[in-house]
């Protein structure tokens, strides 16, 4: 009879910048039931379609044209930048999720001291995605 056995090593790894380096850990947020709104500011674009995918940084020009705005009314989310569709909230592990069917979702989550969103928009075979710092505005 033979008895293999099976060794295990894991090893941890210094992370550059030391102890104090955010590990990129995040935590799905719970929006206060006093929010009324959740605005975006991007700081990065990715287009993507059937010719190839583009990633660019926005200008402080283009960030003013398509910073995200979501508004709450009676616990109801409208992506009033998109037309005031509405979202349907949905949290999923780490991340809070705003889903608008086939034409998008808004994916956000705490990292470190920060909650960064990204923001999926549909337009018929193309598809943008938005990332950025998003900012819980409350009626308080």
């Amino acid at each position: 009879m033979k008895v293999y056995i099976a060794l295990l090593f894991v090893a941890v790894l210094p992370v550059p910048g030391g102890e104090s380096q955010d590990l990129g850990l995040t935590s799905r947020v719970e929006l206060p039931a006093f929010a009324t709104a959740l605005e975006g500011i991007p700081n990065t674009l990715v287009t993507s379609d059937s010719e190839g995918t583009k990633t660019v940084q926005l200008s402080r020009e283009d960030v003013a044209k398509t910073r995200l705005l979501v508004t709450i009314v009676n616990g109801k989310y409208y992506w009033a930048c998109r037309e005031n569709r509405p979202l349907e909230l949905r949290p999923s592990g780490s991340f809070t999720y705003l889903f608008n069917g086939p034409e998008g979702y808004i994916k956000f989550s705490r990292f470190g001291n920060k909650i960064v969103y990204m923001e999926h928009v549909s337009m018929f075979l193309t598809t943008l995605t938005y990332w950025g710092e998003l900012k819980i505005v409350t009626g308080r």
